[in-house]
């Protein structure tokens, strides 16, 4: 850590002569040990007259045993103007005396720069505030004003001075007292607990209309360095519009009862008026839909109490990433979709699809674990994308389907060819119900092999395609997605694991060493289905050995730490089935579940594999998972080996197994078979071709 460290750590003597120094502080005073070592500040550093203040606080720590800080500018070897907090400790022997001084020296030039520009923002802030049409107030600490821009006075016809050095109510107008109430109670509130408040102000209109107004104003603390609140800054703008407006949809109740967000009919009624408006202006206007990620595993996990917590949440954040004019709704389930007015360009929808990324990647907790969420996100333009709200909402969910088949998390522009596969989708679906009792369903099996001198294959992984009438071969990325949206996932797996059990019966018998087949189980089929009574069954079925077969689930499947889940992993640990943790350090790497869980093989991911030879991290942390299932009295396979120098890597240090196309590409059941036959694969002659 001290070696990797990018603060800058020096140990001293009591003699305050330099006796230990990080390569951070080499690196950036440009001096090598022989230079500054049992030397002191003041005779060899870069500091100048700084070293003497720096050494007159380690002599204050040495005499105090207190801490001591220090904040200085200085120039590096490389030429940069650097500031740096140092901290002073003492270090102690046994009997507790002291023995050393520790210094750390934390780089804080972002933050004085920062400073530094507050002074200059200060000016820029009058500049703006001078020009802008919003009204701005500026408190101090007892609510009195400090200033008000021109917009203010012009509004309320008087002279700053009216205002100025005295509290909303005192300088309050005719007519504007009990608005003035409400909104000095709101600013003391602001003043007292530092947090941003928004409320809505109705004053009388200008002239003798009798008419009222409404204005929206953010009231926010402006503090001082050390965190104190030293006054508040008010902004308001006139609403009046579109408050008449709201006032008509909730009046409509168009509002969704879980989020209080606008509901599907709202948008109906309201995006219209929108679209016609951005037609008569020639403006531009966006439709977002947003469907989140993996939702319907929170669910089946965590229970609908926390899935509804979630849409709460998830409601609550992208409300926060859009301006106050665009129209958010939650169209029903997981799904909501954002009505964006006014666009500068196109890719402001990007920018506001990348503000929502950002704002759902922060944890969250539900039901008492910390939970990531993602969201797929679509969106369609008018009127390049469409000119009628009907057309827009397709658009923008093909191209919502389109982020989330490429692996779910971002968003995508609607192009033509979205729909077209939309269509290709359905078809799919439809074709694959017809393939559910297995018509068309093939396993393809890669060998697992050890990496011994001979090469023997040991196992295998069964992998799942699908022959379509006219799609030719498919791969599980094309269909496992619609199979465990429709539930068809269940008796698809079913197929899978008899299938596996029946060849697995056929390729021991007569073998001295068993040959131990895997299979894969999606966590939807795990959790839907009973695992433990469709593998006994195929056992019984087929005179199977449980110890023949091994499943493969995913780290994703543990995040549940459910009784039932755990039941069923005991169920079919007992029945005698390998349990493989699959893509080992690619999910949610808790790793307490190696404990808590009946896991017998953890399954290197290929990532880890891939850069091992020229990755000095990478080997670093494969050698970490080896010695994980070494304490563990855990198996080890590595995935996607694919060079003689990861195989000689991983047998150097202990990885029994491996599969990967160094040694074969998955294939049919006939070329699996005469692999078999041979023993081993041939690694220096052409793989077969497959996905």
């Amino acid at each position: 850590m001290l070696e990797n460290s990018p603060d800058i750590i020096v140990r001293y003597d009591l003699e305050l002569r330099r006796i230990y120094a990080n390569p951070r502080y080499e690196e950036l005073n440009g001096l090598k040990p022989e230079q500054y070592l049992g030397m002191r500040l003041s005779e060899v550093s870069r500091i100048g007259s700084l070293a003497q203040r720096l050494e007159q606080r380690m002599r204050l720590a040495i005499e105090t045993g207190q801490l001591q800080e220090l904040d200085f500018e200085w120039r590096a070897v490389d030429g940069r103007m650097l500031w740096h907090n140092v901290r002073i400790t003492v270090e102690r022997d046994a009997q507790g005396r002291p023995a050393s001084l520790l210094t750390i020296a934390r780089d804080i030039t972002a933050r004085k720069r920062a400073e530094q520009a507050l002074a200059t923002r200060e000016r820029e802030f009058r500049s703006l505030a001078e020009t802008s049409p919003d009204f701005i107030m500026r408190y101090d600490a007892e609510a009195r004003t400090r200033y008000a821009n021109p917009a203010v006075l012009a509004r309320l016809g008087r002279p700053a001075e009216w205002f100025v050095g005295r509290t909303p109510c005192d300088s309050a107008l005719p007519g504007h007292e009990t608005a003035m109430v409400e909104y000095e109670r709101v600013l003391r509130q602001v003043l007292a607990d530092g947090e941003p408040a928004e409320m809505e102000l109705m004053v009388p209109a200008p002239g003798a209309s009798g008419g009222t107004e409404t204005h929206h104003v953010r009231i926010v603390a402006v503090k001082t360095e050390d965190g104190c609140i030293d006054g508040a800054l008010a902004l308001g703008r006139d609403i009046t519009q579109g408050v008449e407006q709201r006032e008509r949809i909730r009046a409509l109740a168009l509002s969704d009862p879980l989020t209080r967000l606008h509901n599907r009919q709202a948008l109906y009624d309201y995006a219209p008026g929108l679209i016609a408006e951005a037609r008569r202006h020639h403006r531009r206007l966006g439709v977002m839909i947003l469907d989140i990620d993996r939702f319907k595993d929170v669910n089946d996990t965590l229970g609908h109490p926390a899935g509804d917590q979630l849409l709460r949440e998830v409601a609550q954040r992208v409300a926060g990433c859009t301006r106050g004019y665009d129209l958010l709704v939650r169209l029903g389930g997981d799904e909501f979709a954002i009505v964006a007015t006014n666009l500068e360009h196109d890719m402001d929808m990007a920018s506001i699809a990348e503000k929502i990324e950002r704002a759902l990647f922060a944890p969250l907790q539900l039901g008492g674990r910390q939970v990531v969420v993602s969201a797929s996100i679509g969106i369609a333009l008018f009127p390049a994308d469409g000119e009628q709200l009907e057309d827009l909402m397709a658009h923008a969910d093909a191209a919502m389907y389109h982020a989330k088949r490429g692996g779910h998390s971002g968003y995508a522009f609607y192009r033509s060819e979205f729909s077209e596969r939309a269509h290709e989708r359905m078809a799919l679906e439809q074709a694959l119900r017809g393939a559910q009792a297995g018509a068309g369903l093939e396993l393809h099996y890669q060998p697992l092999v050890a990496l011994d001198d001979e090469r023997r294959i040991v196992g295998a992984e069964a992998l799942l395609r699908w022959r379509h009438p006219e799609l030719g071969l498919l791969a599980p990325d094309r269909f496992i997605a619609i199979a465990e949206d429709t539930g068809l996932i269940v008796p698809i797996g079913r197929w899978v694991i008899d299938q596996v059990a029946q060849a697995a019966r056929r390729w021991n018998e007569g073998r001295a060493e068993p040959l131990r087949i895997a299979f894969n189980v999606s966590t939807r089929q795990f959790l839907r289905d009973d695992l433990v009574a469709a593998v006994r069954e195929a056992l019984q079925r087929h005179d199977c050995r449980a110890q023949w077969l091994a499943m493969e689930v995913t780290e994703g499947l543990l995040l549940e730490d459910s009784d039932s889940v755990r039941r069923a992993l005991h169920g079919l640990s007992e029945l005698g089935l390998e349990i493989a943790i699959d893509d080992f350090g690619t999910g949610y790497s808790a790793l307490g579940y190696l404990s808590k869980f009946d896991v017998h093989c953890l399954k290197i991911d290929r990532l880890f594999v891939r850069d091992i030879e020229a990755e000095a991290r990478q080997a670093e942390l494969v050698k970490a998972f080896f010695a994980i299932a070494r304490a563990l009295g855990l198996r080890v396979v590595a995935e996607g080996v694919e060079t003689e120098g990861q195989a000689a890597f991983l047998r150097a240090h202990g990885c029994g197994v491996a599969q990967g196309f160094l040694f074969c590409r998955p294939v049919p059941v006939p070329v699996f078979e005469q692999l078999l036959r041979r023993g081993a694969p041939e690694t220096d002659r052409p793989q077969p071709a497959g996905p």
